[in-house]
C-alpha cells in the first residue's frame, strides 16, 4: 500500500469513526440528558439568585417600612400643629402647613404602593422557590436514569470505535510526518481532506487546479488545492 492509498484509508477510517460518534451526539437519550442537566443547572442558579433577591427585598422592605412609619409620625405631628392653629395664625403659615400635609400624604401613598409591590414580589418569589424546590428532586432522578442509559450507549460506541482508532493509528504510523501533518491540517477544514481530481478541478470545492498544481500532481501524484487546502490526487 503506497502513501496515497494510506491517506485514503486514513480518511475512510476517520469518517467511519465520526459517523458512529455523530450518531451518539444526535441520539434522543443524549438530547434528553443535556436538557435535564441544563434544567438542573439553571434551576440551581435561579434559586441562588432568588435567595439573593429575597435578602435584598427584605432589606428594602425594612427601609421602606421605617420611612412609612416616619411619614406617619410626621403626619400625626403636623395634624396636631394644624389643629392648634388659631384665627390669628398667619395665612402664609396655614398655607405652608397645608402644603406640607399634602406632601406628607403623597409620600405616604407612594410608600404604601411601594410596600404592596414589594410584598407582592416577595410572595411571587416564595411561590417560585417552593415550586423549584419541589421539581428539582424529580429532575435529578430523571437525569440519573438518562445518564445510566447514555453510559450504556457510550460504552457501545467506544466498543465500535476503539478498534477503528487503533487501525487509524497503525496506518498513520507508516506515513511520513510531513505528509501526515499536511493531511491533518487539511482535515481541520474539511471532513474529506483528500479528494480526486475531476476534469482538472478539485472535486472538493470544484475549483480548477492551476497549471503549476497540475504539474505537481503529475510529478508527485498529490497536490494541495490552493482554494480549499484539500489534498488532491489523480485517480487511476
Amino acid at each position: 500500500m503506497d502513501f496515497l492509498e494510506k491517506l485514503i484509508e486514513c480518511q475512510r477510517v476517520e469518517n467511519e469513526i465520526n459517523q458512529i460518534e455523530n450518531e451518539l451526539r444526535g441520539s434522543q437519550v443524549r438530547k434528553k440528558l443535556l436538557h435535564a442537566r441544563n434544567y438542573i443547572i439553571n434551576a440551581q442558579n435561579n434559586y441562588k439568585q432568588m435567595e439573593t433577591d429575597v435578602v435584598e427585598l427584605h432589606a428594602a422592605l425594612e427601609e421602606l417600612t421605617h420611612r412609612y412609619e416616619a411619614n406617619r409620625a410626621r403626619a400625626e405631628t403636623e395634624s396636631v400643629h394644624y389643629a392648634a392653629a388659631d384665627e390669628e395664625s398667619d395665612l402664609a403659615d396655614v398655607q405652608d402647613m397645608e402644603r406640607e400635609a399634602q406632601e406628607i400624604a403623597g409620600g405616604q401613598a407612594r410608600n404604601e404602593q411601594e410596600l404592596q409591590a414589594l410584598i407582592k414580589r416577595l410572595a411571587t418569589i416564595d411561590q417560585e422557590m417552593k415550586k423549584m424546590a419541589a421539581n428539582l428532586p424529580r429532575a435529578r432522578q430523571d437525569y440519573a436514569k438518562m445518564k445510566t442509559i447514555y453510559d450504556k450507549e457510550l460504552s457501545a460506541v467506544m466498543a465500535r470505535t476503539e478498534p477503528l482508532k487503533k487501525e487509524l493509528e497503525s496506518v498513520q504510523a507508516t506515513l511520513p510526518e510531513t505528509l501526515l501533518a499536511r493531511y491533518k491540517q487539511a482535515r481541520q477544514h474539511a471532513n474529506n481532506p483528500i479528494v480526486p481530481l475531476e476534469n482538472d478541478r478539485c472535486s472538493g470545492c470544484h475549483m480548477e487546479i492551476a497549471s503549476a498544481g497540475l504539474t505537481r500532481l503529475k510529478n508527485q501524484g498529490i497536490a494541495e488545492c490552493e482554494n480549499c487546502g484539500r489534498l488532491v490526487y489523480v485517480k487511476e
